[in-house]
């Protein structure tokens, strides 16, 4: 004799039910004991904002490190965000913030 498994949603349709919803298949699952994978809900895709051209938005930055021999240096960096391009870096050891 041979014994068939038959999922929650295949069980559904032999019992002639037109048509099984999530929670009619939820429902006997947990009366069956089975084990069900719920899957999570897909996330909707939300365009992230942010420059749309070249030269639209610029972002500038200062960064420092220090030389083997003890000497610090700063960098003075201008990108622009859209193709993330270098558009000028000023390199001194004596860079004032503003």
């Amino acid at each position: 004799m041979q014994y068939v498994i038959l999922a929650p949603q295949q069980l559904l349709e032999r019992l002639d039910a037109i048509h099984p919803n999530d929670k009619r298949v939820y429902r006997i699952c947990r009366e069956l004991e089975l084990n069900l994978q719920i899957k999570p809900k897909k996330r909707i895709v939300q365009e992230k904002p942010g420059p749309h051209a070249i030269n639209e938005c610029q972002s500038m930055d200062f960064m420092h490190d220090q030389l083997e021999d003890g000497r610090n240096y700063r960098l003075f960096n201008v990108l622009d965000d859209f193709n993330r391009e270098g558009l000028a870096i000023e390199v001194d050891s004596q860079l004032e913030n503003g």
